[in-house]
Parts: structure tokens; sequence; C-alpha cells
């Protein structure tokens, strides 16, 4: 399946829209029956996991931004980082003004679960 990581949704008022969305609403409406067909073990799918079979079902090409074109954004999730424990606040090095992660700067935006990180 396509990689539609969906922090940032995009759409433009068209009937292309209109049918992806309408795919959406049917996959997680009928997800057990999905699930079963495609051997999901989640009891409820995430939003990335229906747009990417969305957009599977309607071709990738007419639904998704080109590899490269939109914005970029960082991940802080454990499985995502080479990290060994699920806190990478405590094992990478980061500042916030400017925000830089390891010494790398960060222009874009920033997915981060530890929840208080910002306001530490």
């Amino acid at each position: 399946m396509p990689d539609v990581y969906n922090a940032r949704t995009y759409w433009r008022l068209s009937n292309t829209a209109q049918e992806f969305f309408q795919t959406v609403r049917n996959i997680f409406e009928h997800w057990a029956s999905y699930k079963t067909l495609l051997r999901f073990p989640e009891e409820t799918p995430s939003t990335d996991v229906v747009y990417a079979m969305a957009a599977q079902i309607m071709g990738p090409e007419l639904v998704t931004l080109p590899k490269g074109l939109g914005p970029t954004i960082v991940h802080m999730k454990p499985h995502v980082n080479p990290i060994h424990t699920g806190d990478w606040t405590k094992e990478l090095v980061w500042e916030i003004d400017p925000c830089r992660i390891n010494t790398v700067a960060q222009w874009g935006l920033v997915h981060y679960h530890v929840k208080d990180w910002a306001y530490e």
C-alpha cells in the first residue's frame, strides 16, 4: 500500500476527493469485512491504514502527491527512530528554540508523541 501518512491532509474540492472520502468512510464502516478479507490484526484501523487502502483502491497516482512534493514531517515515534527506550527525549539531544534534534535543525513539522516535550 502507498505511504500516506496523514498528519496533514490536503485536497481540492473535486469528484475525485469526494470519491476518496466516500471510500474512506466505507472502509471505516465495514472494517470487520476488510479486516477479515485482508487479514489485518487491528480491531480498529488507524486513519493511515484506511487512507492507504482507499488510495490503493482508487490508484495512488490519482490521490497522492508525488514523492518529494509537499511538507516533510519528522516522526519521533520509537519504531521509526533507532532508540532503545520509548522516550526519545531521554536519549537524543534536543533544543526547543531553535528546534534541533541531535544538532539537526528542524524546519518542517515535528510529530512527537511525548506530549509534554515542548513544555519542558
